[in-house]
């Protein structure tokens, strides 16, 4: 996966960390797939299901299997990066 342009120095400097000889950058897009029934429905709600709970939407996947990293890269239920920090 490509970035979507390279980290200048104002980049690091805007990120350090506690050591301020230090600085880091993480970017990490998240993903969540659903599916979508041919009859339509009235809510889906995505980001609530971790890997390993749900079920399985990646194609090929067996039918009623939880979800895998070809679904959702969410590690805790309902929690993503924006409510972590």
């Amino acid at each position: 996966m490509a970035m979507d342009f390279l980290p200048t120095a104002a980049d690091f400097n805007s990120r350090r960390v506690t050591n301020p000889s230090q600085s880091e950058i993480v970017r990490q897009r998240f993903y969540d797939y659903q599916l979508y029934a041919t009859a339509g429905t009235s809510q889906i709600t995505f980001f609530s299901s971790p890997v390993g709970q749900g079920l399985t939407s990646a194609l090929g996947g067996t039918a009623g299997t939880p979800k895998t990293l070809w679904d959702t890269n969410l590690e805790l239920p309902k929690q993503h990066w924006a409510t972590v920090q």
